[in-house]
């Protein structure tokens, strides 16, 4: 009588590698569409806050600020994942903040704005509107 060996198989083996590496790939980019996604939060809030500067701004001079300086803002985000841009009058003002560096992979909220009536919108990289799904 032989003895019995123990131990894999190289099939069992490859068929143990091939369904980890199917999970694997579901589990990474899960995990980089939930990153994108957290990432927006850094155009949310920065918007707010700079839309609640606005308002304060307006209340002191009665008029909204022409540039993001005067707001003591710089062109990016709080984290850095945006551009932002502001234009407008001095009874209106749109507040946009815009995908930039590794943020840019983001295309169903590529540029989220935030409007002096609070109206808060987005657009994906194709410039369809998206604003129920970013905000």
């Amino acid at each position: 009588m032989q003895p019995r060996q123990s131990g894999f198989t190289l099939i069992e083996l490859v068929i143990a590698v091939a369904i980890v590496g199917i999970l694997a790939s579901f589990a990474i980019s899960t995990y980089q569409s939930s990153v994108l996604k957290a990432r927006r939060t850094d155009a949310k809030v920065t918007l707010t806050t700079l839309a609640q500067k606005q308002e304060r701004h307006y209340t002191q001079n009665m008029e909204y600020a022409d540039t993001l300086a005067t707001l003591g803002a710089g062109t990016t985000s709080d984290e850095g994942y945006y551009t932002l841009a502001l234009t407008g009058s001095a009874t209106t003002f749109t507040l946009t903040a815009t995908a930039t560096g590794a943020q840019v992979k983001d295309t169903v909220c590529t540029s989220l704005s935030i409007t002096h009536t609070g109206a808060e919108s987005a657009v994906n990289d194709s410039g369809a509107d998206t604003s129920s799904t970013c905000w």
